[in-house]
Parts: C-alpha cells; structure tokens; sequence
C-alpha cells in the first residue's frame, strides 16, 4: 500500500512532467481526496511558478574582475612557492650543511672547553682542529641530508648514528674528561696497580676505547630503525665516521701531553667506535 510519504516524494516529478502514464492519473486522485497532500502540491507549484519567472541578474564588473583576479592569485601561488622553493635548493641546500657543520663546531668547542683547559693549545692548532671538525661535521649533514631526500636508509644512519654518538660523548666528557678519569685511576689505590702495567698510554687507550664504544652502541642501537643486511659491516662504517668526528677532541685534550698518550687514545677510540657501532647495529638486527 502506497504511504503519503510516497506519494510526496513524487510530486515534484508529478510537476516536472516525468511521471509514466500509469503514475501520473494515480498521484492526481490521491491529491483529491489527501489534503496534506493537496496543500504540498501546492506549495510546490508556488515555488515552481516562483522560479519560472525568476530573472538573473548580470554580476557587476568589480565584482567579476575581483573574482577572476583571487581565482589566478590562488592558482599562482603554489607555482611561485615550488619555484622559490626550487631555487632555494639549488642555490643554498648543497652549503647548507657545512654551515650547519661549522654551527656545531663552535658548539663542541665552547662544550669542551667547559671542562678541558684549552689555553695551552696553540692558535693555529685551534683554528686546524675548528677547520677540520668543520669540514667533517658538515659531511656528516651531508650524508644525513642524502638519506632523507633520496629515502636512503645507510646514508641516513651513518650521518645520525655519528651525531648521536658524539652528543653522548660530549655529555661523558662534560660529566668526566678522559685525562680527569685516567688521573683518577693512577692514584685511586685499588686501580693504581693495573694503571702501572698498562702504562699511560694504555690507560688512554683503555678509555678511549670505552667513551667510544658507549656513545657509539647506544647510538647506533637507537639510529638505525630499519636494520638491513650486513648489520656489523654497517655499524662499523658508523662507527669509523664517528671516530673521525672524535678526532679534533681527542687531539685538544691530548696537547700537554707525549705522542705516545695520543696515539693510545686514538687508537682506543678507533677500536671503541667500530666494536660499538657493530654492536649496536647487530643487537637492532636481531631485535627487529
């Protein structure tokens, strides 16, 4: 059985002329004898009148002109976006790394010198060491900006594996410098005796060995998100880019002292940051 509501939902076919030859004579005697009907008929038909002799205004000039110009401005402005964004790139984003290098340069000096006493250094030595952590601090960020643009997951992880490291580093040599701990251990009397047969330049080489291996496994654990094949071949490439970046602290902190304490360091520090980073790297791997 046919509902008002359905009826209803036919008038306006009904005025459009679009019911079929059986629907139509059916909706018209229902409007006859339904009154709610008959009143929405004709209110439909009121309206529909209304619209027969509605006339459409032209849109004034300003008005149009207005429109035309917002409609242009909204389609050239991400065009002009892209482009300056474009040139940008081109001009600065291949120097931009090595002005971020020469940012954390400074910052890594001023960090050091918090804790280790850097008036005995030479000035040519400073500015060598500032000139070189430069220049590897902002191939790090090259590498690491590599990684992000070309999706490039070793990239990526050499560069913020070494970076990470080297602030985990700084906060060890902030808390304590490797000359303070070695001068702690020759007079501490349990530690005194195994310093003695290691010599000064072991015990160097033994820290340095640890303050590179901690940063660098805490580092690389935390860096790399997707580990790939190859996790120990990858850690230690990590750990060799963060042993290069080490190289101007190790060799500020090392000139009071003979060759012999700065290759022991360098050479701890070498070993510490490849076993750390292979570790880190493959304990990820296994994790993953």
């Amino acid at each position: 059985m046919t509902t008002c509501q359905q009826f209803q939902q036919e008038l306006v076919a009904l005025l459009a002329e679009n019911l079929s030859p059986e629907q139509k004579p059916q909706i018209e005697r229902h409007t006859q004898t339904c009154s709610a009907c008959a009143v929405e008929l004709d209110e439909l038909r009121n309206a529909w009148q209304s619209l027969d002799i509605w006339q459409e205004q032209p849109l004034p000039n300003a008005l149009a002109t207005s429109i035309v110009e917002q409609a242009h401005a909204a389609v050239q402005t991400p065009v002009v976006a892209t482009a300056v964004r474009k040139r940008w790139n081109e001009r600065f984003l291949p120097i931009a790394p090595f002005g971020m290098g020469l940012v954390t340069a400074i910052a890594t000096a001023a960090i050091l010198s918090l804790r280790v006493n850097l008036d005995l250094i030479h000035p040519l030595g400073l500015t060598v060491a500032g000139a070189l952590w430069t220049g590897l601090y902002g191939l790090v960020f090259y590498l690491f900006s590599i990684g992000r643009r070309q999706e490039e997951t070793s990239w990526k992880f050499l560069g913020q594996a070494s970076l990470v490291a080297v602030g985990i580093f700084l906060l060890l040599t902030f808390l304590s410098p490797v000359p303070s701990s070695v001068r702690f251990c020759s007079n501490y009397a349990l530690t005194q005796p195994f310093v003695e047969r290691l010599s000064i330049g072991g015990t160097y080489g033994l820290f340095g060995f640890f303050y590179a291996m901690v940063p660098m496994a805490i580092a690389s654990y935390f860096s790399a998100k997707r580990c790939g094949n190859s996790p120990i071949l990858r850690g230690s490439l990590a750990g060799g880019v963060f042993v290069l970046l080490l190289a101007p602290s190790i060799f500020l902190q090392c000139a009071p002292f003979a060759l012999g304490v700065l290759i022991g360091w360098f050479g701890g520090a070498l070993a510490g940051s490849v076993v750390g980073g292979a570790i880190g790297y493959w304990v990820r791997y296994k994790l993953a």
